[in-house]
């Protein structure tokens, strides 16, 4: 009798083992594009920041846990992170409680709970589902990057920010500084991959994309946060092999955005300046990687680009550092004080979880905001030193767990850990965690950097894509 498995073949099989057996096929058929659906449509209706996209993400995410298997027998490092996840969130229900009203702690609850089912899941899916969802995961970031240019290139009001005279791009999230934390933190994983596929030419194109979205939001807590990142992806991956690698798409995401500048500043579309800037930029990316002995003739070329377009563009780019290219931001500046005024008077319980708005007083009159532009102030404002120092231990154990996930080698632990440092340090400066979809999207980059789940399938796929470009 042949052994199939573990299971003699001919021998029978008890109803509970069929039962695995026919949710291990739904699984592999189902559990990665169900996730992916509800992190795609929390990425492109709005952040899932309103009611709406919410409950659509959350039935994707409730589906999955019905097909996504051991979810029961979670390991070691998985529990003590439900418990880290759980005292967070138990800690603002009961806050909630002692202000006389649990309600507000709502919004805590779910979206932690969410954050652990996702990053749960994501760590026990297989191979094959871990390569379509950080695959589709770049994709989506892709998308959300060309919706963005494109609002850019025609100023179209739905994908596109207008402030200080200028156009950036907000994309599907509809805030530039949430679309810029999203693409620093895909295109810091789509550089760990091209480590070990530098030849790829989807993941080459793909990254330039990314960086050239990031570019066209000019959100400097984005830059900051992209180039801390890249910083930690060179300390775990080597600086010269990232470095390298980095190069071609960075070179090329210059070119294109190039053609994005009198579009920021213009107070009628450039299109064609920007497809032209794109065309050329997504060339020099691929060429620049794939065709080695031409690198020098092209580095040529992009550095006579960069300067001929500084000419043409120095009025915008004048206006553009006039505006952006600063470290005062009176407003920003404004409501961290107003979060800190808030601590100062409940440094112990907080003011109570999802405060309605944070109130600034003083000589020339009141000023009220709707949140702190730093996510470590806004949650000691609402749920005090205990609130802080639950995160301070949850954000501990997640890079503890990214730590040993390094341990296994691969990329995609090292751009997890790259992409997962720019949300920490974006969160300093924005209300980034407040937009649903970016802490989700953390979680998912997370659970599929778990060492239990070997990156070997995300390489090989990657090895795959890259022949086939090549061939």
């Amino acid at each position: 009798m042949a052994i199939s498995g573990g299971v003699a073949e001919g021998a029978p099989v008890s109803v509970a083992g069929q039962l695995r057996q026919g949710r291990g096929a739904v699984t592999a058929q189902f559990g990665g594009p169900l996730l992916l659906g509800a992190l795609s449509v929390a990425l492109l209706t709005q952040g899932a920041y309103y009611p709406r996209a919410q409950l659509y993400a959350g039935a994707l995410v409730t589906a999955a846990l019905f097909v996504v298997p051991d979810l029961t027998r979670t390991s070691g490092r998985d529990r003590v992170l439900v418990y880290a996840i759980s005292g967070l969130a138990g800690w603002a229900v009961i806050d909630a409680v002692i202000h006389g009203d649990p309600r507000p702690a709502v919004p805590y609850l779910v979206l932690l709970i969410g954050v652990a089912a996702v990053l749960i899941m994501c760590g026990l899916v297989d191979d094959a589902a871990r390569g379509l969802l950080v695959f589709g995961l770049i994709g989506c970031g892709v998308l959300i990057a060309a919706l963005g240019w494109l609002g850019l290139a025609l100023h179209l009001s739905r994908w596109t920010w207008q402030g200080q005279g200028l156009w950036r791009i907000s994309s599907t999230l509809t805030y530039p500084n949430a679309t810029a934390a999203v693409l620093a933190m895909l295109a810091l994983v789509s550089v760990a991959l091209l480590t070990e596929t530098p030849r790829s030419v989807p993941l080459l194109l793909a990254t330039t994309v990314l960086l050239t979205g990031l570019v066209g939001t000019l959100s400097r807590a984005g830059l900051l946060a992209l180039s801390l990142g890249g910083l930690v992806l060179c300390a775990v991956a080597g600086w010269r092999v990232v470095v390298r690698i980095a190069a071609c798409p960075v070179a090329g995401a210059a070119v294109a955005a190039i053609g994005l500048v009198p579009a920021m500043t213009a107070s009628t579309p450039q299109p064609a300046a920007a497809v032209l800037a794109l065309g050329a930029g997504l060339a020099v990316s691929v060429t620049a990687a794939v065709i080695r002995p031409a690198g020098v003739a092209v580095g040529g070329v992009v550095l006579l680009m960069l300067v001929l377009g500084g000419i043409v563009v120095r009025g915008a780019i004048g206006t553009i550092s006039g505006a952006r290219l600063t470290v005062a931001d009176p407003e920003r500046s404004a409501s961290f004080q107003a979060a800190v005024e808030v601590f100062k008077h409940h440094p112990v319980l907080g003011a109570g979880p999802s405060l309605p708005s944070l109130t600034l007083r003083s000589q020339a009159g009141s000023s009220v905001y709707r949140y702190a532009h730093n996510e470590y102030l806004q949650v000691l404002a609402e749920l005090g030193l205990i609130g802080g120092l639950l995160l301070i231990g949850l954000l501990a154990l997640l890079l503890r767990r990214l730590l040993r996930a390094l341990r296994n080698g691969g990329a995609l632990a090292a751009g997890a850990l790259a992409a997962t440092t720019a949300l920490t340090v974006h969160a300093g400066f924005d209300f980034v965690w407040h937009i649903p979809a970016i802490p989700l999207l953390a979680a998912a980059l997370i659970g599929l950097a778990s060492p239990e789940g070997s990156a070997s399938g995300l390489t090989k796929r990657a090895v795959e894509i890259s022949g086939k470009e090549s061939a």
